[in-house]
């Protein structure tokens, strides 16, 4: 059974007057050869993973995610942070007050066909990640890796 991580920081300020839907999400940071796997969508750049869904935990999702995004098999590594972030999703119409688990990751191989079609991925530097990514607490979890591992990418 996986435990409850309080969130040590919360991003983003909540907008008077407006009801935030809460959501759990996981998030893999896949470093290779000196670069990080991101996810490219229509909205912009995101880190693989996504929405934790029903009675899943949070490495069950993340495993999901990263399979439906990617048509990946990865093995969950480490949990690195817990971060929550208020943000407004333009794709859904709706506000989010989104609690995000962070996990480091490793490829194994692509397995699948992603059967997200306007997913695509990419490999960044970290450099380049932490310019490109959004919202605000995917930029601080890969500055935060990159710190904590002293990568100078």
């Amino acid at each position: 059974m996986e435990t409850y991580t309080e969130p040590s920081l919360t991003f983003g300020e909540p907008v008077e007057g407006v009801d935030y839907e809460k959501r759990r999400s996981a998030f893999a940071i896949i470093v290779n050869d000196g670069k990080i796997a991101v996810v490219h969508t229509p909205s912009g750049y995101s880190l693989p993973g996504g929405k934790i869904e029903g009675g899943e935990t949070d490495k069950q999702a993340l495993i999901r995610e990263i399979d439906e995004e990617l048509g990946w098999t990865v093995a969950i590594t480490d949990f690195l942070y817990t971060v929550d972030q208020y943000h407004y999703s333009e794709d859904e119409d709706k506000y989010y007050l989104t609690t995000g688990k962070f996990f480091e990751a490793k490829y194994f191989a692509t397995t699948a066909v992603p059967i997200e079609e306007d997913h695509t991925y990419a490999w960044l530097t970290l450099n380049k990640a932490e310019a490109e990514l959004a919202p605000e607490y995917l930029r601080w979890a890969v500055q935060q890796y990159r710190m904590s591992n002293e990568l100078t990418i």
